[in-house]
């Protein structure tokens, strides 16, 4: 039977960071680890930028098409989003970019061509309070029908949050004052859910595990991904919650 996972880049097991093209991630990754240790057959099926809204539709989607015994989602930042078209937006995206030498002009202007894609969508559509409650609203939504699902088939459901929500207070107010969020709360205890860290922030009691890294565990100060000691770090973590 199958594990399935699904999350941003953190949980992309060949990861390739642009602004450092000479640096080997060839280092096992934190769900290759929990493979080895659970002995679980995972399918990852992370999304590079993908918000949480495409993350759990993702996971649901591999629940029909996989004999699932357990599915893992390791929630990104809460203001990301997609397009129908699969377009992938950011609002807390980099505008500025220092490359180091060996970084190639097409790359380089791969990357410019997807921050001004951004700026563009932004200009036409500002990013304003209704659309963030809107995307905190349907996140919520779409993990309260991940959940009736697991327990419907009796699949083992593990959340957590994984890098920071990047959330403003208010936005987690009314995250905290959804029915949706009240429903998920009610849920979680009488089923088999996993929900490490709820409520996430941790000015309410909860956390994310960006937050619980210890040392130094990012590939740069530009490139905010974990290195072999930060994979490291969210194995031992994610094991110090699984019990």
């Amino acid at each position: 039977m199958k594990t399935i996972l699904s999350g941003c880049s953190w949980s992309n097991r060949n990861y390739f960071p642009r602004m450092h093209p000479s640096y080997d991630t060839s280092y096992p990754k934190w769900d290759e680890l929990l493979q080895d240790y659970y002995d679980w057959d995972i399918v990852n099926v992370y999304g590079d930028a993908l918000g949480n809204v495409e993350i759990i539709k993702k996971a649901i989607k591999e629940i029909y098409t996989h004999n699932t015994e357990r599915c893992i989602i390791a929630l990104s930042q809460w203001y990301r989003f997609s397009t129908p078209g699969d377009n992938r937006f950011n609002p807390n995206t980099h505008k500025a970019v220092v490359w180091d030498d060996d970084v190639s002009e097409e790359q380089k202007a791969s990357y410019q061509k997807w921050v001004d894609r951004h700026n563009n969508y932004f200009e036409i559509m500002p990013f304003d309070d209704k659309t963030k409650k809107a995307l905190i609203e349907e996140t919520l939504f779409q993990l309260y029908i991940l959940i009736d699902l697991c327990a419907y088939k009796n699949i083992e459901l593990v959340v957590f949050q994984m890098i920071n929500p990047l959330m403003e207070n208010q936005d987690v107010y009314d995250m905290l004052n959804s029915d949706y969020f009240n429903a998920i709360h009610k849920r979680k205890r009488k089923h088999n859910v996993n929900i490490f860290g709820w409520p996430f922030h941790w000015q309410y009691g909860g956390t994310c595990f960006e937050e619980l890294l210890q040392g130094d565990c990012m590939i740069s100060k530009r490139d905010r991904h974990p290195n072999a000691r930060g994979h490291q770090e969210i194995f031992r973590i994610f094991k110090g919650f699984y019990k």
